[in-house]
């Protein structure tokens, strides 16, 4: 018998690891895909699909009249959707973005980065 509820949520949680580690690769690999195709489909962008789960820089278009960081900061305000400037990272003009997202919210954040690229670019 476990001494805590931490312990007990510690034990269910190692119980079922198999099955999570499973399901965070799938959810993963689905998120990657569909990030992918965006990247394909959105004019200007460009990125490197990276070796490891999860994240990756997305190169903004060249010419774009905002740089990364202000570009995160409206996406953020006008939207409510984070990503992080890839100034952060030593790669100024790209933006770090997630696809470990549940339910539609990794494409509502798509639509909204692909609706800010829009506005900014006319």
């Amino acid at each position: 018998m476990p001494s805590s509820p931490s312990a007990a949520v510690g034990l269910s949680v190692l119980a079922r690891a198999d099955g999570l580690r499973a399901e965070a690769a799938s959810t993963s690999a689905r998120g990657r895909t569909e990030v992918d195709a965006w990247v394909r489909s959105t004019p200007g962008l460009a990125w490197v699909p990276p070796a490891g789960p999860g994240f990756g820089l997305v190169h903004l278009p060249p010419g774009l009249p905002v740089g990364d960081v202000p570009f995160a900061e409206r996406l953020h305000d006008e939207h409510g959707a984070l990503v992080v400037p890839g100034t952060f990272f030593d790669v100024p003009g790209a933006v770090r973005l997630s696809w470990l997202q549940a339910g539609d919210r990794l494409a509502e954040g798509l639509g909204a980065i692909s609706s800010l690229l829009a506005r900014i670019s006319r």
